[in-house]
């Protein structure tokens, strides 16, 4: 457990806080957006390690939140895409908090990634990678794919606090190839990728979001 952990809980969230007050009064217009995710993302330069366990923390929070057992239970097996069901989506999130945590990982260890995962210039995402990760988790019950997100999550929290603020911020070849090509890696910062990954579970989270709202409006 690293020394930033240990601190009193009531100490680090105020320092968890403080850090976002101070970002958000350095936004040099109020037309910008203070709370929402592209200012954060623009705001990279002060992405201390408390600021990005903090928003690590709020996806996971957000997460447990939404799939809480008794909310979970009617929708699990509906789709929520043409091909996934809520549980595949889920499985889907897992796999790339696992990904993600490893390829930093591999990178803060300093050793190199040399081959990417594709992205099709004709088709938005990693669409095979995706697949075979989520039917290599289907056998697996929803509990245990929560738990491969949490541990995830905390792991990569845990990364962050460890490393040193430069590295967060050394420019380094990810494992991602959006030309197509997986030789071609895609060069940014661990930070970049910690912030991409709150943004991914964002993204998913807010699908499964609006199923349950229209569940619960037909009940």
């Amino acid at each position: 457990m690293n020394s930033f952990m240990k601190k009193d809980d009531a100490r680090v969230y105020e320092q968890l806080q403080q850090e976002w007050v101070d970002a958000l009064r350095n936004s040099p217009t109020e037309q910008e957006g203070r709370s929402d995710w592209s200012f954060v993302q623009r705001r990279l330069g002060s992405a201390s390690p408390a600021l990005l366990f903090a928003q690590l923390e709020d996806v996971r929070s957000y997460w447990k939140e939404l799939l809480g057992p008794a909310r979970l239970e009617p929708y699990v097996d509906r789709f929520v895409s043409p091909a996934w069901t809520v549980k595949d989506l889920i499985a889907h999130v897992a796999s790339w908090s696992c990904e993600l945590r490893q390829q930093v990982e591999t990178v803060a260890g300093g050793e190199s990634i040399t081959r990417g995962i594709p992205y099709a210039l004709s088709v938005i995402g990693p669409n095979e990678w995706n697949a075979v990760e989520v039917e290599k988790r289907r056998p697996r019950n929803v509990g245990r794919l929560l738990q491969e997100f949490e541990k995830e999550t905390t792991l990569m929290q845990e990364l962050v606090l460890d490393l040193p603020e430069r590295a967060l911020h050394d420019e380094k070849a990810f494992g991602l190839a959006p030309s197509g090509d997986p030789s071609a890696l895609w060069r940014g910062t661990i930070a970049q990728v910690v912030l991409l990954k709150c943004g991914h579970d964002r993204y998913h989270m807010e699908h499964i979001r609006r199923l349950q709202e229209v569940i619960e409006q037909i009940a």
